[in-house]
């Protein structure tokens, strides 16, 4: 009898433990969280211009070359690549403008430089704009792809109205920012009525840059 007693007790011990050991359970509470990324930005550098070269009759269209083949030494330092040489970027031609030489009348490329994080890649997008005057397409231009190191930077082609995916520049970067790039645009210009004469037409057109 003695010994039965014994076990039970053990029994009836090993029980209580059990309670203890749930009653001494703890919840912590811990923080999880994030911050986001800064947006990309966008400034002119230089505002895209066709110049004193357009004629004002309906129907007429001027185009200006930017592609990375029309980028000269200057224009190409921008871009932080290496310099392409014999360039011919803001020169006008067409049946609606006067053939001009870049500068020679007002007529220049547009630079754009985007800010972001330093060495992203970053969709640019390059939109059209239709008015009542005129309507702009930028069928010629480019945008500065950055790849790590001083050299080797490109100048991107892209499709009116579709992103083209670009990085930008990294620490390692001899001529740019970290973080930056840069779109290089011409384009064309289609006069849709007939305009008054010796006077100034402006249109907006949209980049678009998201990561």
């Amino acid at each position: 009898m003695k010994n039965i007693n014994f076990k039970k007790t053990v029994l009836v011990c090993a029980l209580s433990l059990g309670s203890i050991s749930a009653a001494n359970a703890t919840t912590g509470t811990f923080d999880v969280g994030f911050r986001t990324i800064t947006d990309v930005t966008i400034t002119e550098t230089q505002a895209l211009n066709f110049g004193a070269t357009m004629y004002a009759t309906s129907g007429g269209v001027c185009s200006m070359g930017a592609a990375a083949g029309d980028i000269n030494d200057t224009d190409s330092g921008i871009l932080g690549g290496a310099p392409i040489a014999g360039g011919t970027a803001g020169n006008v031609s067409g049946t609606g403008c006067i053939t001009t030489a870049a500068g020679a009348s007002g007529n220049q490329l547009g630079i754009y430089t985007l800010f972001g994080i330093t060495g992203a890649d970053i969709k640019v997008t390059v939109n059209e704009v239709v008015g009542a005057d005129f309507s702009y397409t930028p069928d010629s231009g480019c945008v500065a792809n950055h790849v790590a190191g001083a050299t080797n930077d490109t100048c991107d082609t892209f499709f009116t109205g579709s992103p083209v995916t670009v990085t930008t520049s990294d620490a390692t970067d001899g001529t740019s920012l970290a973080g930056e790039t840069n779109v290089v645009l011409g384009g064309k210009v289609t006069v849709n009525t007939d305009l008054s004469s010796d006077t100034n037409y402006t249109q907006q057109f949209t980049i678009v840059a998201t990561y």
